[in-house]
């Protein structure tokens, strides 16, 4: 039973079962046409798609762990600039 319970594990990670779940969310997650924000419980972004980033273009991987908040004022910012200038 120990030896079957090894074979058990030892093919279930070989096969790299646990990174295909990764790879079928990216492919997904950036597929999608509507852009996508995801926010911790500190109102923190953790993640964008980049739909999101042609909608935003402050959105950068420097802005990955910045309080949402602050991306979203420094959006509001250039566009005012942008409206300004015209």
């Amino acid at each position: 039973m120990c030896f079957t319970n090894a074979l058990y594990f030892w093919g279930i990670f070989s096969s790299e079962l646990f990174v295909l779940a990764p790879i079928a969310r990216e492919r997904i997650f950036e597929s999608m046409q509507d852009g996508v924000l995801v926010i911790d419980i500190s109102n923190r972004l953790i993640d964008y798609n980049q739909a999101a980033e042609q909608i935003n273009p402050t959105l950068t991987p420097v802005a990955i762990g910045k309080e949402i908040n602050l991306i979203l004022n420094e959006y509001q910012g250039m566009q005012d600039q942008e409206f300004e200038s015209e």
